[in-house]
């Protein structure tokens, strides 16, 4: 299922295509139109508000609920079939019912969805193509977009005829799950540096992310998940339910209702051609890529990064995927401008709706840029609407995030 917004103050035909995937695995994308970016907000009565910040104001947009099985997207097989008693599912099961298991299948999936999309709007091959997204997209992305590559490049080999996929010109990654083995074993360290744990509980809570990480690095994804799972746990516990995804508050409830409200009526439904089929979260989405969640897609970085401009940002109060684990791994890509990359300087980024000005810091070097967003969490397009504009302009535009 898609949901594509022609630009609405630049000809469609000038502007780029920026697709959106959310994370999960298993979330829709619905969250980043309705919550986050998209032209609409939804009320609590059920109706739709404009958005003033709305990305499809600059930019052409397309919402994609992926992989098969997320929001409306439905796999043959339905989770009421899969799931159940016979636990945990198996690859073949997954396979029969129509859901992926790993990020291959996922950028296959996804290639066929763009040839596709590509067919019924053609005008949009000729314009530049982004894939943006957060959270577990920080793994859907770098894979998808290596399968773009290695797609466009055995057509070329098989005959140069043949349907190719527009290439992306960048992708941009917000508050992404990419490197888990690294990224886990700073958590730890992040909610001290917070105050949100004492030393002692630091030291309670070290030896699960080292163990999280261990797992992950031997190839044994399930024990490091459920140590990243009980890692998570005793972060509740320590700080009595801050939340993970935006330490400023506790057991805060985003506002999902509201859009489950607008796209379960059927006048909705009908309008959006699903079929008759519900919105729904279907759990064999993330039961199915259980064994993917805890394994790394930084290896396809250094060639990404020979093809593609890419951003990658972190908001200040994110604990899930936050700053201190998502620097390390970045530091560590083994391209030929690491070195450069990891020496060049950190400026700060303003924009005029931040307070003093200062909305985050940021380093830019050749195709790489990595902000920190001040003042955000997990979802920072919706805490910090303007700053993320701001960022999304200057860096699209090819200009300095940093400069005045």
């Amino acid at each position: 299922f898609y949901w594509y917004f022609p630009a609405e103050e630049v000809p469609p035909s000038q502007a780029p295509l920026v697709v959106w995937l959310q994370g999960g695995p298993g979330s829709s994308s619905m969250v980043g139109l309705f919550y986050e970016h998209g032209p609409f907000i939804a009320t609590d009565e059920g109706t739709l508000l404009r958005r003033p910040t709305s990305w499809s104001k600059s930019y052409n947009m397309l919402y994609v609920d992926q992989p098969v099985g997320t929001g409306f997207s439905y796999a043959p097989g339905r989770a009421d079939n899969l799931t159940g008693s016979a636990r945990p599912l198996t690859f073949n099961r997954c396979n029969a019912g129509g859901y992926v298991t790993n990020q291959q299948e996922v950028a296959r999936h996804f290639v066929y969805f763009l040839e596709q999309f590509y067919q019924r709007y053609p005008h949009l091959r000729e314009r530049p193509l982004y894939l943006s997204g957060e959270s577990y997209a920080g793994k859907f992305i770098p894979s998808i977009a290596h399968g773009v590559l290695q797609h466009n490049k055995q057509k070329v080999m098989i005959d140069i005829c043949l349907f190719t996929v527009a290439l992306p010109s960048s992708l941009r990654l917000g508050n992404g799950l990419t490197v888990p083995e690294i990224q886990v074993k700073y958590h730890a360290q992040e909610a001290s540096s917070f105050g949100l744990i004492s030393h002692e509980q630091m030291k309670k809570m070290q030896p699960v992310c080292d163990d999280a990480a261990q797992n992950a690095a031997a190839g044994k994804y399930l024990p490091a998940l459920q140590s990243r799972l009980q890692m998570f746990e005793m972060f509740a516990e320590f700080t009595s339910n801050v939340n993970n995804y935006d330490i400023r508050m506790v057991d805060k409830v985003y506002p999902r209702a509201q859009m489950k409200k607008v796209l379960r009526s059927r006048k909705v439904r009908k309008a959006l051609h699903t079929n008759g089929h519900r919105f729904h979260k279907d759990k064999a989405v993330y039961d199915c890529l259980a064994t993917d969640i805890m394994q790394s897609t930084g290896g396809l970085f250094p060639e990404l990064l020979l093809h593609y401009r890419i951003l990658l940002f972190q908001a200040q109060f994110d604990f899930r995927d936050g700053p201190v684990g998502s620097e390390a791994w970045i530091r560590q890509i083994q391209w030929p401008e690491q070195k450069a990359f990891n020496e060049a300087p950190r400026k700060a980024w303003r924009t005029s709706d931040q307070p003093g000005g200062l909305a985050g810091y940021v380093t830019e070097h050749a195709n790489l840029s990595h902000a920190i967003v001040l003042n955000g969490g997990h979802f920072s397009p919706a805490d910090v609407p303007e700053a993320i504009m701001h960022m999304l302009n200057r860096w699209m535009a090819k200009q300095s995030i940093a400069a005045a």
